[in-house]
Protein backbone atom coordinates (compact mmCIF):
# COMPACT_ATOMS: atom_id res chain seq x y z
CA UNK A 1 0.00 0.00 0.00
CA UNK A 2 2.94 2.43 0.90
CA UNK A 3 4.43 2.87 -2.75
CA UNK A 4 0.76 3.21 -4.08
CA UNK A 5 0.11 5.99 -1.25
CA UNK A 6 3.80 7.45 -2.09
CA UNK A 7 3.11 7.26 -5.32
CA UNK A 8 -0.13 9.72 -5.22
CA UNK A 9 1.30 12.26 -2.76
CA UNK A 10 4.77 12.94 -4.47
CA UNK A 11 4.52 11.55 -7.86
CA UNK A 12 6.57 8.85 -9.53
CA UNK A 13 9.00 7.88 -7.31
CA UNK A 14 10.63 5.40 -4.79
CA UNK A 15 9.04 5.44 -1.20
CA UNK A 16 11.24 6.13 1.65
CA UNK A 17 11.76 2.81 3.71
CA UNK A 18 9.66 3.03 6.03
CA UNK A 19 11.49 0.59 9.01
CA UNK A 20 13.22 3.00 11.20
CA UNK A 21 10.62 5.58 11.41
CA UNK A 22 7.62 2.99 12.14
CA UNK A 23 10.08 1.29 14.83
CA UNK A 24 10.59 4.89 16.86
CA UNK A 25 6.58 5.64 16.42
CA UNK A 26 5.92 2.60 18.53
CA UNK A 27 8.44 3.59 20.63
CA UNK A 28 6.84 6.27 20.84
CA UNK A 29 3.74 3.79 21.95
CA UNK A 30 1.74 5.76 19.03
CA UNK A 31 1.29 2.15 17.19
CA UNK A 32 1.74 -1.43 18.36
CA UNK A 33 3.33 -3.68 15.97
CA UNK A 34 1.90 -7.04 16.00
CA UNK A 35 4.68 -9.45 13.45
CA UNK A 36 3.06 -12.35 11.65
CA UNK A 37 6.34 -15.11 10.67
CA UNK A 38 9.46 -13.08 9.10
CA UNK A 39 10.21 -9.71 11.40
CA UNK A 40 9.38 -7.67 8.22
CA UNK A 41 6.86 -4.77 7.84
CA UNK A 42 5.48 -7.10 4.71
CA UNK A 43 4.67 -9.23 7.86
CA UNK A 44 2.82 -7.24 10.36
CA UNK A 45 0.07 -4.98 11.09
CA UNK A 46 0.45 -2.04 12.94
CA UNK A 47 -2.14 -1.23 15.13
CA UNK A 48 -2.88 2.20 15.99
CA UNK A 49 -5.17 3.12 18.78
CA UNK A 50 -8.82 4.85 17.73
CA UNK A 51 -7.57 8.02 19.69
CA UNK A 52 -4.21 8.23 17.97
CA UNK A 53 -5.94 7.66 14.44
CA UNK A 54 -8.20 10.52 14.94
CA UNK A 55 -5.75 12.99 15.90
CA UNK A 56 -3.58 12.11 13.29
CA UNK A 57 -6.61 12.38 10.78
CA UNK A 58 -7.69 15.88 12.34
CA UNK A 59 -4.00 17.60 11.92
CA UNK A 60 -3.86 15.43 8.25
CA UNK A 61 -5.90 17.99 6.37
CA UNK A 62 -8.17 17.30 4.34
CA UNK A 63 -6.41 16.53 0.88
CA UNK A 64 -4.44 14.07 2.36
CA UNK A 65 -7.11 12.52 4.67
CA UNK A 66 -8.94 11.46 1.18
CA UNK A 67 -5.95 10.34 -0.40
CA UNK A 68 -5.57 8.31 1.69
CA UNK A 69 -9.00 6.93 2.30
CA UNK A 70 -8.86 6.75 -1.68
CA UNK A 71 -5.66 4.58 -1.86
CA UNK A 72 -6.55 1.93 1.02
CA UNK A 73 -10.21 2.06 -0.08
CA UNK A 74 -9.09 1.03 -3.17
CA UNK A 75 -6.44 -1.55 -2.06
CA UNK A 76 -9.09 -3.01 0.30
CA UNK A 77 -11.79 -3.46 -2.10
CA UNK A 78 -9.63 -4.81 -4.71
CA UNK A 79 -8.65 -7.49 -2.02
CA UNK A 80 -11.70 -8.37 -1.03
CA UNK A 81 -13.04 -8.72 -4.89
CA UNK A 82 -10.06 -10.97 -5.27
CA UNK A 83 -11.17 -12.73 -2.55
CA UNK A 84 -14.60 -13.37 -3.68
CA UNK A 85 -13.17 -14.15 -6.56
CA UNK A 86 -11.12 -17.23 -5.60
CA UNK A 87 -13.68 -17.89 -2.20
CA UNK A 88 -14.52 -21.42 -3.31
CA UNK A 89 -10.62 -22.77 -4.61
CA UNK A 90 -9.06 -21.45 -2.25
CA UNK A 91 -10.92 -21.14 0.84
CA UNK A 92 -10.49 -17.22 1.01
CA UNK A 93 -13.92 -17.03 3.49
CA UNK A 94 -11.52 -15.38 6.07
CA UNK A 95 -10.15 -13.13 3.41
CA UNK A 96 -13.65 -11.84 2.34
CA UNK A 97 -14.87 -11.11 6.00
CA UNK A 98 -11.10 -9.52 7.11
CA UNK A 99 -11.31 -7.18 3.71
CA UNK A 100 -14.31 -6.18 3.76
CA UNK A 101 -14.12 -4.90 7.34
CA UNK A 102 -11.00 -3.43 6.34
CA UNK A 103 -12.40 -1.25 3.83
CA UNK A 104 -15.64 -0.28 5.33
CA UNK A 105 -13.86 3.27 7.64
CA UNK A 106 -12.13 4.49 4.29
CA UNK A 107 -15.53 3.58 1.91
CA UNK A 108 -17.33 5.29 4.52
CA UNK A 109 -15.31 8.33 4.63
CA UNK A 110 -15.48 8.77 0.76
CA UNK A 111 -19.44 8.82 0.65
CA UNK A 112 -19.48 5.27 -1.03
CA UNK A 113 -22.57 4.29 0.46
CA UNK A 114 -23.43 1.46 -2.53
CA UNK A 115 -19.79 -0.09 -2.44
CA UNK A 116 -19.85 -0.21 1.58
CA UNK A 117 -23.37 -1.48 1.70
CA UNK A 118 -22.82 -4.23 -1.24
CA UNK A 119 -19.34 -4.95 1.28
CA UNK A 120 -21.56 -5.77 4.62
CA UNK A 121 -23.60 -7.30 2.89
CA UNK A 122 -21.31 -10.18 1.80
CA UNK A 123 -19.76 -10.14 4.95
CA UNK A 124 -23.39 -11.00 6.48
CA UNK A 125 -23.88 -13.64 4.04
CA UNK A 126 -20.87 -15.38 5.49
CA UNK A 127 -20.83 -14.38 9.71
CA UNK A 128 -24.27 -13.30 10.86
CA UNK A 129 -22.93 -13.43 14.48
CA UNK A 130 -24.11 -11.31 17.21
CA UNK A 131 -20.27 -9.68 17.27
CA UNK A 132 -20.20 -8.60 13.79
CA UNK A 133 -23.94 -7.56 13.60
CA UNK A 134 -23.41 -5.19 16.59
CA UNK A 135 -20.00 -3.58 14.78
CA UNK A 136 -21.86 -3.64 11.39
CA UNK A 137 -24.89 -1.27 13.07
CA UNK A 138 -23.23 1.92 13.22
CA UNK A 139 -22.32 1.93 9.39
CA UNK A 140 -25.29 0.98 8.35
CA UNK A 141 -26.74 3.56 10.46
CA UNK A 142 -24.85 6.26 8.85
CA UNK A 143 -25.24 4.78 5.12
CA UNK A 144 -29.14 4.99 5.54
CA UNK A 145 -29.22 8.31 7.14
CA UNK A 146 -27.12 9.65 4.30
CA UNK A 147 -29.21 7.22 1.16
CA UNK A 148 -31.95 8.16 -0.80
CA UNK A 149 -34.68 6.51 -2.34
CA UNK A 150 -33.87 2.67 -3.49
CA UNK A 151 -30.46 2.49 -1.79
CA UNK A 152 -31.93 4.02 1.65
CA UNK A 153 -34.55 1.20 1.45
CA UNK A 154 -32.07 -1.61 0.58
CA UNK A 155 -29.51 0.07 3.58
CA UNK A 156 -32.74 -0.18 6.01
CA UNK A 157 -33.25 -3.49 5.06
CA UNK A 158 -29.78 -4.77 5.66
CA UNK A 159 -29.71 -2.89 9.08
CA UNK A 160 -33.16 -5.10 9.92
CA UNK A 161 -30.96 -8.32 8.72
CA UNK A 162 -27.70 -7.18 11.32
CA UNK A 163 -30.57 -5.75 13.88
CA UNK A 164 -32.24 -9.77 14.05
CA UNK A 165 -29.02 -10.79 15.39
CA UNK A 166 -29.22 -8.38 18.14
CA UNK A 167 -32.45 -7.51 19.25
CA UNK A 168 -35.17 -9.45 16.86
CA UNK A 169 -38.43 -7.58 18.08
CA UNK A 170 -36.46 -3.95 16.96
CA UNK A 171 -35.79 -5.50 13.54
CA UNK A 172 -39.71 -6.41 13.33
CA UNK A 173 -40.48 -3.04 14.50
CA UNK A 174 -37.92 -1.55 11.95
CA UNK A 175 -39.25 -4.06 9.18
CA UNK A 176 -42.50 -3.04 9.87
CA UNK A 177 -42.35 0.85 9.57
CA UNK A 178 -39.85 -0.13 6.27
CA UNK A 179 -43.04 -1.70 4.57
CA UNK A 180 -45.54 0.93 5.53
CA UNK A 181 -43.08 3.04 3.65
CA UNK A 182 -42.98 1.61 0.83
CA UNK A 183 -46.29 0.97 0.44
CA UNK A 184 -47.11 4.29 0.77
CA UNK A 185 -45.02 5.28 -1.98
CA UNK A 186 -46.87 2.35 -4.20
CA UNK A 187 -43.92 -0.25 -4.62
CA UNK A 188 -45.33 -3.17 -4.21
CA UNK A 189 -42.71 -5.31 -5.30
CA UNK A 190 -40.32 -4.34 -2.79
CA UNK A 191 -43.25 -4.54 -0.46
CA UNK A 192 -43.29 -7.96 -0.88
CA UNK A 193 -39.86 -8.51 -0.17
CA UNK A 194 -39.99 -6.93 2.86
CA UNK A 195 -42.93 -9.04 3.81
CA UNK A 196 -41.12 -12.10 2.86
CA UNK A 197 -38.27 -10.99 4.98
CA UNK A 198 -40.62 -10.13 7.92
CA UNK A 199 -42.51 -13.51 8.00
CA UNK A 200 -38.91 -15.36 7.91
CA UNK A 201 -38.22 -13.05 11.09
CA UNK A 202 -41.31 -14.13 12.72
CA UNK A 203 -40.97 -17.43 11.98
CA UNK A 204 -37.63 -17.87 13.40
CA UNK A 205 -39.55 -16.03 16.42
CA UNK A 206 -41.93 -18.50 16.96
CA UNK A 207 -44.97 -16.73 16.01
CA UNK A 208 -46.16 -19.26 13.55
CA UNK A 209 -49.82 -16.90 13.14
CA UNK A 210 -48.00 -13.87 12.69
CA UNK A 211 -45.79 -15.19 10.36
CA UNK A 212 -48.87 -17.03 8.05
CA UNK A 213 -50.85 -13.22 8.14
CA UNK A 214 -47.62 -11.79 6.78
CA UNK A 215 -47.28 -13.96 4.06
CA UNK A 216 -50.93 -13.75 3.23
CA UNK A 217 -50.16 -10.11 2.91
CA UNK A 218 -47.21 -10.95 0.85
CA UNK A 219 -49.85 -12.80 -1.90
CA UNK A 220 -52.25 -10.04 -1.69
Amino acid sequence: VWPHLWAELAGPSHPPVLDSALGAIAGYGLLRVEHHGADEPANCDFVIHPAVAATGRAHAGSGLRRTVDSVLGDYWSSVFDHAISQEAGASYGWLVLYAGRAALPYLVRLGSWDRARYLIEEILHRDDSPAVAAVLLPVLSTIAAASAGDSAVRAERLTARALERIDARAAEQRLRRLLAVVIDAGDYRTASVLAGDLSDLLLDAGQSAAALATSEQKLD
